[in-house]
């Protein structure tokens, strides 16, 4: 009887045995799905870096074009404030000359006003180009946020069934 009872008990092991491996089997099943979560998690991340460290490249080159337009104000600017010198000689020249001269003048200083307002409008332009960068690279960032809080969910159920694994 002694022999019936130990068989018994090997025989209750061994079922035991078997359904904790399966319990491991489907833990471990599960632990792979959320690995390989957490991997495509991982690469829209790196996917989203990507695309912010673009967004900032076109970011830089749109404050390079609008530091080269002001540089370009800065230089008509200066061409202005010459020829209002040349028209305060022209005006104390005698009359002809004076009329000559402000028939030049009066050419450059359209050609001046249709630089101004080119560059008016590249100045437009470029703000549009920098709002819709920045608009891009929140987007971007807000993205990226969600996918941390996502990888970090799924660290924490990893750490928890690697816990409940552990205890048992």
């Amino acid at each position: 009887m002694d022999i019936e009872h130990t068989m018994q008990f090997i025989l209750e092991q061994q079922a035991k045995f078997s359904a904790d491996i399966d319990v491991l089997k489907e833990a471990v099943s599960r632990q792979g799905e959320n690995i390989n979560r957490l991997n495509v998690a991982i690469d829209e991340v790196i996917q989203s870096q990507k695309k912010m460290n673009e967004y900032l490249g076109q970011l830089t080159e749109v404050v390079a074009s609008l530091a080269d337009s002001v540089s370009t104000v800065e230089a008509h600017e200066q061409t202005t404030s010459e020829s209002l010198i040349k028209l305060t000689e022209v005006i104390t020249g005698n009359e002809r000359t004076t009329s000559r001269n402000l028939t030049q003048l009066t050419e450059m200083v359209g050609g001046l006003a249709d630089s101004v307002s080119d560059l008016k409008a590249q100045a437009e332009s470029d703000r549009a180009e920098i709002r819709d960068a920045i608009g891009k690279l929140v987007s971007s960032e807000e993205e990226t946020r969600r996918f941390a809080i996502e990888i970090a969910q799924l660290v924490k159920q990893h750490e928890a069934r690697i816990s409940e694994l552990e205890n048992k």
